[in-house]
């Protein structure tokens, strides 16, 4: 699991120069907090004696569920609607999934 974590930290620098001390503050609660998730997804797959995938199969629409009320709340809806995407922005996108999907795959 630090291989991903390490991959998103070289992404984000190479993507994103304005590094500032709200930014690292929130950096560190996502991979504390993505810590705290690792154990707890890990301790329940062997409490319930299931692999990875199972629990994934089982989380990821509850996670996504949570996550579609938060997001008007968290983010501007109508900055997100009209953002012209271009391939980059693409690509970035399509590798956060993958390192996120690597992170709930590593239980």
């Amino acid at each position: 699991a630090l291989v991903p974590v390490c991959l998103g930290i070289i992404v984000t620098f190479y993507a994103d120069a304005d590094v500032n001390w709200t930014g690292t503050f929130w950096a560190s609660l996502a991979v504390i907090a993505n810590s705290f998730y690792t154990i707890w997804g890990k301790t329940k797959q062997q409490e319930l004696g299931v692999t990875a995938l199972q629990i994934l199969t089982y989380q990821a629409p509850v996670s996504a569920a949570m996550l579609v009320f938060t997001l008007p709340v968290m983010d501007n809806v109508k900055e997100l609607v009209t953002y012209h995407y271009t391939g980059f922005s693409y690509g970035v996108i399509l590798l956060s999934c993958i390192f996120a999907f690597g992170v709930n795959f590593s239980f």
